[in-house]
């Protein structure tokens, strides 16, 4: 007999309620131990956490291939990255574009966790025991679609 892995898969999230929301992100934060962000190369709409994740320690600022005159900052996931994420990502389905980060990642080991697109298009990537802890969570995944 084989031992098999636990199947992985990706699903798109949709429209979280705002409390379910913060448990999901704090799962991932809890689990990861990199991340990237993404910000056009300049001051504007999509520029929230511009100023603050360059600053953490431990951190790369690389041009991103993703987008024309951007860049990318990544990093470890440290005590004081994962309180700048809960600060800034408090909701993706009411919020202020200005106060809100556009384009991240986070990672464990390599592997992609939680990807966030275009303010509030939430992927996660989990295996069925994930999602039945984010379901022990209060986290609703019923809803969720495969990516």
């Amino acid at each position: 007999m084989g031992y098999s892995l636990p199947r992985v898969a990706t699903y798109f999230a949709g429209g979280i309620p705002d409390e379910q929301w913060r448990r999901l992100l704090g799962y991932c934060l809890d689990r990861a131990d990199s991340f990237a962000v993404h910000f056009p190369d300049g001051p504007g709409m999509l520029s929230c956490g511009r100023e603050e994740f360059p600053a953490l320690a431990g951190v790369r600022v690389a041009p991103w291939a993703g987008m024309r005159e951007s860049v990318e900052v990544s990093g470890p996931l440290t005590t004081e990255s994962r309180e700048l994420f809960r600060r800034l990502e408090t909701s993706v389905t009411s919020y202020e574009a200005e106060r809100k980060l556009w384009d991240y990642r986070l990672f464990r080991a390599g592997d992609i966790v939680l990807q966030v697109g275009d303010f509030s298009d939430v992927l996660v990537t989990a295996d069925d025991g994930e999602l039945a802890a984010l379901r022990a969570e209060g986290v609703s995944t019923g809803g969720w679609d495969l990516a």
